[in-house]
């Protein structure tokens, strides 16, 4: 972690119902994301990240809030808005 640039107590404001689930990274086939996105959950789930499968999962997920990529201080911001930080990759 990043302390000069992550902050909790410095969230992005996001108006979604919680609690949010975020995961974040390349949105691609091997990070495994449908694992999560196919989940029953409270609240919304959140992915932040660019890559050849968003496209194909924002039209498969439409209740998923899809943010594409953030970089610096704004992914640090994301990441604290965040309740639960979601890795659902087998292979990473």
């Amino acid at each position: 972690v990043n302390t000069e640039l992550f902050h909790p107590d410095s969230p992005a404001k996001l108006d979604l119902p919680g609690p949010i689930f975020m995961t974040m990274g390349r949105v691609a086939v091997e990070k495994n994301l449908e694992a999560f996105l196919s989940l029953d959950l409270p609240g919304t789930k959140v992915v932040v990240g660019d890559g050849p499968q968003k496209a194909a999962l924002e039209k498969k997920y439409p209740d998923v809030v899809f943010l594409g990529e953030k970089k610096g201080a704004d992914l640090t911001a994301h990441l604290a808005a965040a309740d639960v930080f979601v890795f659902p990759s087998l292979t990473d």
